[in-house]
């Protein structure tokens, strides 16, 4: 197989190496393709070629059939309830077979081209190739065990970036355990993305293993491809989850919240900072135990969406506290731009705005919950200036000048509760990704 990478018809080589053993015939104009619905955003997808349907209602995990098309004439599009969510011109070798991955989330589609024609190692041994079809995961390490790695394990694919991939690699054949970490991981037990067992690689097979993203475009999914034959997916079992102490204590006095989840200490703001860090924890109804200034708060059993982000802001007063479940989205935005969200954590009841240089990007946020991400142009410099509103203030409540954009960022604004400043609110940007 090799791989080849288009995004919006534009042709992009993600790893020279992948550029050998063409395969294919110069005396045909014919090549067979089908298409892989790697994109966990559609439920079934479509191809046509050519204005010719070849396949429809591929559902998400699984190929269509392959179907003859004519080398000379290529314009695809992979369409979703009749609307084409992308669409591009591969350039197809007579003879060859390609499978067709549509990847991606509505409104940022990708497509890669596999060509199956690598020729298969000797007995007991398979070919792998890892493809890193998850840019907002950023660059990942890959191992493939027998049972669960043991610390110390070497990665079977290392730094493989996003839209890029390994090469192929032998391996014995058999059935292994699978886990992603991410490429600045310092061990095989830290950063963990993905995690699962049942990747079976058969004697002489030549394989795909397609790293693809999520919701919260941090953790990851994986599908498997044999050359020419069966597809399978397997889907993140995890999520990632923060706490946010924005609760207003006594005059002068921060409050102290305690957040556990099975046993995993999540937040502790009596000895750190009010925002806590993303923890990866099983995408289960396991409660979330929070205890406020030492009492117990009812405890929280949100139903975590596998591969997805979270924030749990517990916010009001230290005598009336409430607790918010906020998806968060920290795909990358595409290249050139940057996204902003405010998150309103304030205990007075009111409403927040925000602008970016006069222009609003986020309007009449209610008290806690978080704006949708604005998409803004990246590299704006120290021209930027930010400002936060309530609904009740003339002059801001917040702002930030300059404010450097920087290019694929991603900024959260929080607005929150706190005893020790005035008006109990402090404000301040932090770049999620």
């Amino acid at each position: 197989m090799r791989f080849l990478k288009w995004a919006a018809a534009i042709v992009a080589v993600a790893s020279a190496a992948l550029l050998g053993a063409c395969g294919g015939s110069g005396t045909t104009t014919k090549a067979d393709i089908r298409l892989i619905n790697a994109s966990a955003g559609y439920n079934s997808l479509d191809l046509t070629v050519n204005s010719t349907s070849l396949a429809t209602g591929v559902a998400y995990g699984t190929a269509g059939s392959y179907s003859s098309v004519d080398t000379t004439a290529t314009a695809s599009q992979v369409i979703s309830g009749g609307t084409t969510v992308i669409q591009t011109t591969p350039t197809l070798a007579g003879g060859a077979k390609y499978s067709l991955i549509a990847y991606g989330w509505p409104n940022a589609m990708r497509t890669a081209l596999l060509q199956e024609m690598e020729p298969a190692p000797a007995a007991n041994l398979a070919k792998v190739l890892v493809l890193n079809l998850a840019p907002d995961a950023g660059a990942v390490n890959v191992y493939l065990t027998t049972g669960a790695p043991a610390v110390g394990a070497a990665a079977f694919a290392s730094g493989v970036i996003g839209g890029a991939g390994s090469g192929y690699l032998q391996i014995a054949s058999g059935t292994y355990h699978v886990r992603v970490t991410g490429a600045a991981s310092t061990d095989v037990n830290t950063d963990v993305r993905l995690d699962f067992d049942g990747f079976t690689v058969g004697s002489a097979s030549v394989n795909t293993l397609i790293i693809t993203p999520t919701a919260g475009g941090v953790l990851v999914n994986a599908m498997s491809v044999v050359q020419t034959a069966a597809v399978s997916a397997y889907s993140a079992n995890n999520a990632r989850v923060r706490v946010i102490d924005s609760v207003v204590g006594a005059p002068g006095v921060n409050t102290a919240l305690v957040s556990t989840r099975s046993g995993t200490t999540l937040l502790n703001s009596g000895s750190a900072a009010p925002v806590g860090y993303y923890y990866i924890v099983p995408a289960t109804n396991d409660a979330i135990n929070l205890t406020l200034n030492g009492v117990p708060m009812a405890a929280q059993t949100p139903a975590l969406s596998a591969g997805s982000d979270y924030t749990v802001l517990v916010w009001g007063t230290a005598s009336a506290p409430q607790v918010s479940i906020i998806s968060d989205d920290n795909r990358l935005p595409l290249a050139g731009y940057a996204k902003i969200r405010l998150l309103n954590g304030a205990a007075d009841g009111l409403t927040e705005s925000m602008q970016l240089d006069y222009g609003a990007i986020a309007t009449n946020v209610a008290p806690g919950t978080a704006s949708t991400p604005a998409q803004i142009v990246a590299g704006s410099g120290t021209s930027s200036f930010l400002e936060v509103k309530s609904s009740n203030a003339v002059t801001d409540i917040f702002s930030q000048s300059p404010f450097n954009v920087q290019n694929q960022g991603v900024y959260t604004v929080y607005m929150l509760g706190n005893s020790t400043v005035a008006n109990n609110l402090a404000g301040f940007v932090n770049k999620d990704r």
